[in-house]
């Protein structure tokens, strides 16, 4: 990991309140330069005391808005030497980025993620890095919940473990000089991660009261590690809607907000934290509250060109399902359909000894919903 973001001295110093205190100046500073991505966010003040021995110190805040972690600040005890460790923790104590770089005794040292991290907003994350053999600390720095916007931070927002472990315990609101460097958008950053990505693969998606389900096959990247999230593209008659980040290596989200009844399909492209792929190939369109699909199809040759096919009902999405219909296909005989209130339905007029596959869908007044798996192969 390269550590070109760092703050200059002469910068912060003119931003940083010395002691116990957050100063309630400016928000996060945009990216501005190759030599400095950006600023520390909170301009934290130098801790007053030194205490001694190795440990992992943090602190835990929150984003009102999504964006993106750039790194890790720190204030290093004058005695200390060598390079530490920063790291972003989810709430669960989950290592969401880390990285390792050389502080500088005495002074305010950062070490950047490449790429930046993406944080959720009204999520809460902890910042920390490793000491080596002393660090800074300021008694009673957080015995009140302070903001600097869009970041905040809550009581006791000092975080303190053991060295590499997700820090937990505060002592009395000590706080230890950490400080965390907050991106909202990455225009300007550096290209630290020189990345090549893919386009997810296997979109698919299915619909839920208001919203979908859209799930793909993970992008890869060229080198390896610049995944930090996904992005997600609604379109509705053929326009694009607001696309929505979703940080991390998940491939399943819900998308909210949409309208039932009317008919989307939807893109995935990953982003890198400096760059956004190709996106991938549209999904199959999906109505908006329309039934999910029946599962666990289990279909019964009952007679001469008649199948009985079984299923676990849908979930309505909010509107009464007010039927079902059982499609059944051969590649040589007729296709035949039948619907009906529950299940199980009996598909007549088959051609005999045919093999048929049938499928199942449920249909509430918004429309049709997506059609089940295949059933296995049965003779008519």
């Amino acid at each position: 990991m390269n550590a070109k973001f760092r703050v200059a001295c002469a910068v912060f110093a003119s931003l940083a309140v010395v002691g116990a205190t957050i100063a309630a100046l400016a928000g996060p500073v945009a990216a501005s330069s190759s030599e400095c991505e950006t600023v520390c966010s909170l301009h934290i003040g130098h801790p007053s005391a030194t205490a001694t021995g190795a440990a992992e110190l943090g602190l835990q805040f929150q984003s009102d808005v999504g964006g993106w972690i750039a790194g890790v600040c720190f204030w290093e005890a004058p005695t200390e030497t060598g390079s530490h460790t920063v790291t972003l923790w989810d709430s669960t104590g989950t290592n969401v980025a880390t990285a390792t770089g050389a502080g500088t005794p005495g002074e305010e040292g950062c070490v950047d993620f490449n790429p930046p991290a993406p944080i959720a907003a009204n999520t809460t994350y902890t910042a920390s890095y490793t000491s080596n053999t002393a660090y800074d600390v300021e008694p009673g720095q957080f015995f009140s919940p302070l903001v600097v916007e869009p970041l905040s931070l809550p009581v006791d927002a000092g975080a303190l473990g053991a060295p590499g472990s997700f820090p937990t315990s505060s002592s009395a609101g000590d706080g230890y000089g950490v400080d965390v460097a907050f991106l909202g958008t990455l225009t300007g950053t550096i290209n630290d991660c020189l990345s090549t990505l893919t386009a997810p693969t296997s979109p698919s998606t299915g619909p839920g009261p208001g919203s979908a389900a859209v799930s793909w096959t993970a992008a890869t990247s060229t080198p390896v590690g610049c995944i930090a999230g996904y992005v997600v593209t609604p379109f509705l008659n053929g326009a694009a809607q607001p696309p929505t980040l979703i940080p991390g290596l998940g491939t399943t989200t819900v998308i909210s907000g949409l309208i039932d009844g009317d008919t989307y399909t939807f893109t995935i492209a990953a982003e890198s934290g400096q760059s956004v792929g190709p996106a991938s190939t549209p999904t199959e369109p999906v109505t908006v509250g329309t039934p999910t699909a029946a599962t666990a199809l289990k279909v019964t040759h009952v007679g001469n060109g008649a199948i009985r096919v079984a299923f676990h009902a849908s979930h309505n999405n909010g509107a009464a399902i007010t039927k079902y219909t059982a499609t059944c296909k051969s590649a040589g005989g007729a296709t035949r359909s039948k619907a009906g209130k529950r299940s199980p339905l009996t598909v007549t007029g088959l051609t005999i000894a045919k093999a048929y596959r049938c499928t199942i869908t449920a249909t509430n007044r918004r429309g049709n919903g997506p059609s089940s798996r295949r059933s296995a192969a049965t003779t008519g």
